[in-house]
């Protein structure tokens, strides 16, 4: 099954970019709700769209005419995969950068703040010893 004909013409460059392939989603059409009368209850005018690799459903009814619920779907559908497609890389993104941070070193000037304030903590320390 092919993308429908009528979509933009970056719709298939966007679509390979999130691996978003045709065969790999069921479409289905179903009976609608809602305004518009004898035609949507009568009609099967939504669009159902299951893209199996990722489990993602769309369902889209908000027009009278199946073909401009159709074309709504698969945009919604492809907007949904970028979107799932950023938060994976910007999690992954957000990890690297965790990872890094955690093995850096500390700076020299850091290092000698550290010791000089351990050292006035062990000073307090030492006042707090009973006399003997």
């Amino acid at each position: 099954m092919p993308f429908p004909p009528d979509l933009h013409e970056s719709f298939a460059a966007r679509a390979a970019a999130v691996s978003l392939r045709a065969e790999d989603v069921d479409e289905h059409f179903i009976l609608g709700s809602g305004h518009g009368g004898q035609n949507r209850n009568k009609r099967a005018t939504a669009v159902q769209l299951v893209h199996h690799p990722t489990g993602t459903e769309i369902r889209c009814f908000h027009r009278r005419q199946q073909h401009q619920n159709r074309m709504d779907a698969w945009m919604t559908l492809l907007e949904k995969l970028e979107e799932r497609k950023r938060d994976i890389e910007g999690a992954l993104a957000h990890r690297e950068y965790v990872e890094k941070a955690q093995k850096r070193k500390r700076s020299h000037g850091a290092k000698k703040e550290m010791l000089r304030d351990k050292k006035v903590r062990g000073e307090i320390k030492q006042t707090r010893k009973p006399i003997v």
